[in-house]
Order: C-alpha cells, then structure tokens, then sequence
C-alpha cells in the first residue's frame, strides 16, 4: 500500500474511531402479510406467518414510522418490541416523499423516538455500527460507517449520538477504494417530512377546520396501496 493509501486509511479510523456508542432508540419490528399461512404451534395456538419484515420506531404514542415497501398492500399488520408481543397495527396514513408509512398500534407500550437534523461530521450508528456524517440535506443523509454492520431487516433508522433519528430507512453499502481498501457507507432519507407531521399533530384538532392544510393532516388508512 502507498503512503497515501496508509494516510487515507489512518484518517478514516481516526475518524470513525472517535465516534462515541448512542444509546439506540426503541426500535419496533414490523411484520406484513398479502395472503396470510398460519404456522401451527400446537393443538391449540396458531400464529400468522409474515411474508415481509422492517423496522421502524415509535414517532407518536401508539404511532409507529416503518417503511412503506415493507406495508404496502398488507392484509394484516404485526408490530412490537423484539423482546415483546405482537399486537395488531393498521396504516393510519401514509407521507409519500419519505416513503413512510404511519401505522396505528393500540396499546404498544414503548418510548417516542425524537427526531433531529444531522449535520456533516455528527457522530452517528446504524444498529450499533459506529459512523459519522458525510453530507446531509433535504434529500436524505450519506454516512460512513466504521465497519458492515449487522444484518438487520430492511428500515431500521440512522440515529445520531443522542438517540434521534436523523434519518430514515437507512440502507448500507459497501465500495472499494483504490489500493484494495473498502469503505462502507449508509444512506437514509431526511427526516423534514416526518417532522412536519409531528408538528401538525401536536397543533391540535382545529387545523382540520383549515381546508388548505387537511391534505398534510393524518387521514385514515387501512392498506397502503
């Protein structure tokens, strides 16, 4: 290796190494069905067998953010904590920019993740894989990451070092650098769309009675087509 190709390999460390553990958000995993199997667990216990899996998190209280590919066109809904019970969710509305589905899940019993906006440089993790911000705009966010991370189903969040998530359903990819070295990078979309939603809903019932805002105001769901 040349002494650029050292150089360059030392600054990413450095850089990555100096990125401080996040405590992670509590994540929720979502499982989609189109046309249900059932599993049977014994004489008396079936179970749903899901045909799609993600992630997401907790942006209201019983109000999940998942991935809308992971939703679209289900029949029926499982959420819940890893450690916990599966408990019904439907989609209560669906943010198309970020291509996230809202879904409504009665009695799920887990913290709200707040939100952020990253800036270039933040410390960041992406299911406990340490990185840093490269860029970051409206558009979504680019990270390096300090090693592959785990496998993990598809949309788990982009968080920064005090547990928000500065982006959504990150995806990694892996790229070679001259002189046989790999870099690996993240890239997840802006969480702004999601943020305004929040913000609407905590404004109250009467901006329904505005007709030009009912359109970015949650309307009732069901199935994401």
């Amino acid at each position: 290796m040349t002494s650029r190709g050292l150089i360059l390999s030392a600054s990413l460390l450095v850089s990555l190494a100096s990125a401080a553990a996040a405590g992670p958000p509590a994540l929720v995993e979502v499982e989609a069905g189109r046309g249900w199997e059932w599993e049977a667990i014994d004489d008396l216990f079936s179970l749903p067998r899901p045909d799609h899996f993600g992630m997401g998190f907790v942006v209201e209280e019983g109000l999940v953010a998942a991935p809308l590919e992971v939703v679209r066109g289900a029949e029926a809904i499982l959420v819940g904590s890893p450690e916990g019970p599966r408990l019904r969710a439907e989609v209560a509305s669906v943010l198309t920019a970020s291509q996230t589905a809202l879904l409504r899940a009665p009695g799920l019993e887990l913290p709200v993740t707040p939100l952020a906006t990253p800036r270039p440089g933040a410390k960041v993790h992406l299911a406990g894989t340490l990185g840093r911000v490269i860029s970051a705009d409206e558009r979504g966010v680019v990270a390096w990451l300090s090693a592959p991370p785990p496998p993990l189903a598809p949309g788990a969040p982009l968080v920064d070092a005090e547990g928000a998530v500065v982006g959504l359903h990150a995806s990694p990819h892996e790229v070679c650098l001259p002189w046989g070295l790999r870099a690996y990078l993240v890239t997840a979309r802006s969480t702004h769309e999601l943020a305004l939603h929040q913000a609407l809903s905590q404004l109250g019932p009467w901006l329904s009675e505005l007709p030009w805002l009912r359109g970015l105001l949650p309307t009732p769901g069901g199935r994401a087509n």
